[in-house]
């Protein structure tokens, strides 16, 4: 959402300059942070309301028409959501509206290699990946021209060419040449079994370190499973705990001092029931 208008804000830099020229709709679900929106915002549409992807009245077009005299060309479509974003830009792009800039968050955690795209609810708080926001994008008729950590920028195709005529934009940028993933979190394998973290080893938005050891599906007695039988590592067993030499000696001591003092015992015993000899 647009949040008080300042914090996180991709629009701040353009409405908030006195004179701007910008004009935007501002939405944000949250009382409190909504509040002070529309006080800092007062020139602009504000509205109070959560954006949707299963109730067509609260979709980014639902939203634009509820306002009333929103053209339908606009220069700039900013989605922040943190969840169904992906779905807020595909029903974006089917509606009646079209803008020349739309910039949209992704999940920082996820190669590029993956075309990860959440469940179709409101409820659903994944992410999606940036490589499936470019698939939807570039179907659409929008590329890719430039990312942040968490932001993808996409413009449609005059826009763009614009861009590069400007010396703005590389006709040959990649997505690997327009964003790192830097937050990423890798997984890989050793031939016994184990299981091993590389990159970011916590829960970004829990603030969790990643347990590695928690994650691992073998035991303890892991192994390679082809290797030759007689090149496994056998079980032995643990040597028996010695008895410390100093307490060697003095149990060594003990016994000695207790069968003497056992035998003289005997001797007297016996030299008794004997008695004195003629």
């Amino acid at each position: 959402g647009a949040w008080d208008g300042v914090h996180l804000s991709n629009t701040h830099a353009l409405l908030d300059p006195p004179g701007s020229r910008w004009r935007g709709v501002l939405v944000e679900a949250d009382p409190a942070r909504f509040a002070a929106l529309r006080t800092r915002r007062a020139g602009h549409a504000t509205v109070d309301a959560f954006a949707s992807c299963e109730d067509p009245l609260r979709s980014v077009a639902g939203l634009l028409d509820g306002v009333g005299g929103v053209p339908e060309r606009l220069d700039l479509v900013s989605i922040d959501v943190d969840g169904c974003d992906y779905w807020l830009l595909f029903d974006f792009f089917a509606s009646r509206y079209r803008a020349s800039v739309v910039v949209v968050e992704f999940n920082p955690t996820m190669p590029h290699d993956l075309l990860y795209v959440p469940p179709r609810r409101d409820a659903a708080r994944h992410g999606c990946s940036l490589a499936a926001l470019c698939a939807l994008a570039e179907a659409r008729g929008y590329a890719l021209v430039e990312t942040t950590l968490f932001n993808a920028f996409f413009v449609d195709d005059g826009t763009r060419s614009a861009l590069v005529a400007a010396g703005l934009v590389c006709p040959e940028a990649t997505l690997d040449d327009l964003h790192e993933v830097t937050m990423g979190t890798a997984l890989y394998q050793l031939y016994d079994g184990t299981l091993k973290l590389h990159g970011c080893k916590r829960l970004l938005w829990h603030r969790l370190p990643i347990d590695e050891a928690a994650i691992q599906v073998l035991d303890e007695r892991r192994r390679f499973p082809f290797a030759p039988e007689n090149a496994q590592p056998k079980q032995t067993r643990r040597p028996k705990a010695r008895t410390p030499r100093r307490r060697r000696r003095r149990s060594t001591d003990a016994l000695t001092y207790g069968l003497a003092a056992a035998l003289v015992g005997s001797f007297l015993w016996h030299r008794g029931r004997a008695g004195p000899r003629a």
